[in-house]
């Protein structure tokens, strides 16, 4: 074997290396990027499914950032029927077929001539406040935990695809309460997740002749984190207390 050889076969030997121990990577939160159509759109379907008289969801963004929600139900002949299609009707008919003296006519109809004033021609049936109740703003909500229901819902009128007249009743929503119902609330180790939005750029933004941006659909960036991490976390940067002993001796592994 000549010296080229010699050299050639010790090229063949593999190069030596510590190998990987491959620890968990300390995750501390998930976050993905939604649109709010595409939201708003998982947020119908989730309502859809539950009430036959759902029509949609308005998420509007205002100028600090902050996102706000309003579930929209349009009635239609299956409002106050129960169990239509295997869905519930949220709304019932404040008209009453026995209201037939004077006075009721005049009030149904000053409710249905001006819908946008003090007077309501639909209100939201029990069943539906009992299933509504849980994602309704906090500020709707009384001292003993009722919910004041003229103060997080409106009844407008707005005109339908043949520019008739259509009553809607909106409510007003809390978007984490939602968010929390569709992606989860509770962590695989007894903790719960803190949601977060951010909003970032428009989306295919249009200026009014103002100079003014007008966007009706943006970015989000959606991230959450197990309260627990947040917990533990603190407590290793000095937020909490380190140690079971006097002398601040760690002993855990």
């Amino acid at each position: 074997m000549n010296a080229f050889e010699t050299k050639k076969e010790e090229s063949k030997k593999e190069k030596q290396t510590i190998g990987a121990v491959g620890l968990e990577f300390p995750q501390l939160l998930s976050a993905g990027y939604v649109t709010t159509k595409d939201l708003s759109n998982l947020i119908n379907s989730f309502y859809h499914a539950v009430f036959c008289d759902y029509y949609g969801s308005k998420l509007e963004v205002a100028s600090n950032g902050q996102i706000s929600i309003r579930l929209f139900f349009k009635p239609s002949d299956v409002s106050g029927i129960k169990d239509f299609n295997s869905r519930i009707p949220a709304l019932e008919s404040i008209n009453k077929p026995s209201d037939t003296d004077a006075y009721s006519r005049i009030e149904r109809a000053n409710r249905f001539n001006n819908p946008n004033g003090n007077y309501r021609n639909y209100k939201f049936t029990d069943d539906a406040k009992e299933m509504l109740s849980e994602f309704v703003i906090s500020s709707g909500i009384n001292r003993n935990g009722g919910v004041n229901w003229n103060a997080v819902s409106e009844e407008t009128t707005g005109s339908d695809n043949y520019n008739r007249p259509q009553i809607y009743i909106s409510l007003t929503c809390d978007i984490y309460k939602i968010i929390r119902k569709l992606y989860g609330d509770k962590t695989s180790n007894n903790g719960h997740w803190d949601y977060n939005i951010e909003v970032k750029a428009p989306i295919a933004p249009k200026m009014d002749p103002n100079g003014n941006v007008i966007a009706t659909n943006y970015s989000l960036l959606l991230w959450r984190i197990d309260s627990s991490d947040v917990t533990a976390l603190a407590a290793r940067f000095g937020y909490g207390d380190f140690g079971t002993n006097s002398l601040g001796i760690n002993t855990e592994m």
